[in-house]
């Protein structure tokens, strides 16, 4: 499916009246625009815990006419309008052949504009899926982003799970809101072998030994030359490291190349 159910749901919003709109596309059937809006919830929620599942979730006959409040004959009438559309696929799987289903996101957001006597704008979403069918905002770039988690796996021998990306998307979204570059980042962490994306801490002058003072600063550089400086300042720094071992001082020079990078202890 190339759109996802929240872009659908957020696509609803303010142009289309949801219930009325599914009403109309339903054929006036209040028990089918029942569960075509559940399951429009269900399609949301299995995106969000369970995106391996590539939008396929299931529900026990029992379970299902309680969510729905409807009769078995009710619910059967119900699937056969919403397969009937095209915007419903279903398929029995499992051990025991349980019923799962899928909303066709893409055919319902064609009929909800054919109804409205209207074609079907294109639509590009604003997320994208991982290697995984997890979905990530557009601004992260999925070639980036794969090598991180490859980055991730190899350091802390298991793959990164929902909670883990949902928090990395979440620190990457904050990042590019102070205006890092998020591609940079990625790129950066990855070759670091960092899992978390904080952002980088306000330089302190250590020639003089004065923190930041909160004041407005009338340093022009942006974010990626200072995070070079501080990569080149701790290349000079390792160099200097390496050249001092052995040799008298070693000690000493060593701590004062770390100061001078900023390298704390």
């Amino acid at each position: 499916m190339s759109m996802f159910a929240r872009d659908l749901a957020e696509l609803a919003k303010p142009d289309f009246v949801v219930y009325n709109d599914f009403l109309a596309l339903c054929g006036y059937h209040h028990k089918t625009t029942i569960m075509l809006s559940k399951f429009l919830w269900w399609a949301r929620v299995t995106e969000e815990q369970h995106p391996e599942k590539n939008g396929w979730f299931f529900q026990t006959g029992k379970r299902m006419l309680q969510e729905l409040g409807i009769t078995r004959r009710g619910y059967e009438k119900a699937r056969e309008i919403l397969v009937g559309l095209g915007i419903l696929d279903y398929k029995r799987a499992g051990v025991f052949a349980k019923m799962h289903w899928r909303l066709n996101t893409d055919k319902l957001y064609e009929v909800m504009h054919q109804i409205r006597g209207v074609s079907a704008p294109e639509f590009v979403s604003n997320v994208h899926s991982d290697q995984d069918g997890y979905p990530i905002p557009r601004f992260i770039p999925l070639e980036l982003w794969h090598d991180w988690l490859a980055m991730y796996a190899a350091k802390l021998g298991f793959k990164p799970g929902i909670k883990a990306k949902r928090r990395a998307i979440q620190q990457l979204e904050a990042l590019q809101k102070a205006g890092e570059d998020v591609a940079y980042r990625l790129a950066y962490n990855t070759q670091k072998q960092w899992t978390v994306f904080k952002p980088f801490a306000p330089r302190t002058d250590y020639s003089t030994g004065n923190a930041p003072t909160g004041k407005t600063s009338t340093d022009t550089r942006t974010t990626d030359d200072v995070m070079r400086e501080q990569m080149a300042e701790r290349h000079r720094a390792e160099e200097a490291i390496a050249n001092a071992r052995g040799s008298p001082g070693a000690t000493m020079l060593r701590e004062q190349a770390l100061k001078s990078a900023g390298i704390t202890k």
